[in-house]
């Protein structure tokens, strides 16, 4: 059994739902699988190979600041947008040291919040994999709900910050 197979088996045992990503042949990315995570939150969480990276992993979730924080975004001040956007970062670092965090286009203008956990060769098994979709997942909890607490809005599921897919 191949390492993919392996790991939507793994995923599948923990009841997520799980689905190849087509890649196109010029990506720098060998193969992709989708796990979606449908409980507390609804979050798509990639597991991807690199091309020429047999040594790791790599497990990303994405956000995309929803169009009402945004508008509320605009109107702080740029040292107010740093704090907010500063405090986030410290939270995400404090439950990921390891995680590669990107903020698009910048932290003063907030649009995606991407959120990335290498995991190496020497690493790779069911319980890291699937630590580290709830860390992911958890990530995805603490970006919505820090949002949602710093600019107002709904915390039903559809109604805050979005999962970017």
């Amino acid at each position: 059994m191949s390492l993919k197979e392996e790991i939507i088996r793994w995923l599948k045992e923990e009841n997520l739902e799980v689905s190849e990503i087509p890649i196109p042949k010029e990506a720098p990315i060998e193969w992709a699988i989708n796990a979606m995570v449908t409980a507390p939150f609804r979050v798509s969480i990639s597991i991807q190979r690199p091309k020429g990276k047999t040594e790791k992993l790599a497990c990303t979730m994405g956000v995309k600041i929803a169009d009402q924080h945004k508008e509320k975004i605009i109107k702080l001040s740029e040292q107010e947008k740093a704090s907010m956007i500063g405090e986030l970062l410290k939270s995400l670092y404090f439950i990921c040291p390891t995680c590669v965090i990107i903020i698009q286009p910048d932290l003063i203008n907030p649009d995606n919040i991407i959120v990335t956990k290498i995991i190496y060769s020497d690493k790779i098994s069911a319980s890291e994999i699937t630590d580290s979709v709830r860390l992911l997942s958890n990530s995805y909890g603490l970006i919505v709900t820090h949002f949602t607490v710093k600019l107002g809005g709904s915390f039903k599921q559809g109604e805050q910050t979005m999962m970017h897919i």
